[in-house]
């Protein structure tokens, strides 16, 4: 029973030193569909998503995005300066388990995909003291991973046979006793 108010006092201890120390701040996990606050698909017709968002005080927006086929995925997060500039202004990127890359100012990232997956745009930003308000944009575009070109299969089929009718002679000759073809020595060259 001790133990239990102990902790119970520990607890709230706790929860009134943050409530009063901190500023607000919107946070959520990845794991719900609640803290996501958009959702787009870039493919190779349509590589291209942006957002912008305005932020009053300070908050933490997830946007889901699903890229399609695999390639580079290039997220540049703008301050646009509206009314005027973040205090703090970062971005991560990740799978949903680890991070794929981060920023933490306003710039360009380029993350390479071996394969279709969803990525998660985490930005954090904390708008200027003396507007509290910002306007930030974020931009993902898909660069589609170029396929391995493979060689034309009528030059291979004829490359192919042609290996394979020669070496067939080849092993005839042999097999049937024909000496080998006669080749000129130097003597005979020069003549």
């Amino acid at each position: 029973m001790c133990r239990m108010n102990r902790t119970l006092l520990i607890c709230s201890l706790l929860g009134f030193a943050c409530s009063c120390g901190f500023s607000s701040a919107q946070a959520g996990t990845l794991g719900t569909d609640s803290s996501i606050t958009s959702f787009a698909s870039i493919t190779a017709s349509s590589p291209d998503y942006s957002r912008s968002s305005l932020v009053q005080g300070s908050a933490a927006n997830v946007m889901a995005i699903d890229v399609t086929s695999a390639g580079k995925v290039e997220l540049t997060v703008t301050d646009l300066d509206f009314p005027s500039p973040f205090a703090s202004l970062d971005v991560g990127l990740t799978d949903g388990s680890s991070s794929l890359g981060s920023l933490a100012d306003p710039g360009t990232f380029t993350v390479d995909l071996t394969k279709p997956m969803m990525l998660y745009a985490e930005v954090f930003a904390v708008a200027g003291a003396s507007s509290d308000v910002g306007l930030y944009n974020l931009n993902a575009v898909l660069i589609p991973a170029s396929p391995v070109p493979l060689p034309r299969p009528a030059g291979l089929l004829s490359m192919g046979l042609g290996l394979l009718v020669l070496s067939s002679w080849l092993f005839a000759r042999r097999a049937h006793g024909v000496p080998p073809m006669p080749t000129l020595d130097a003597e005979q060259a020069t003549a």
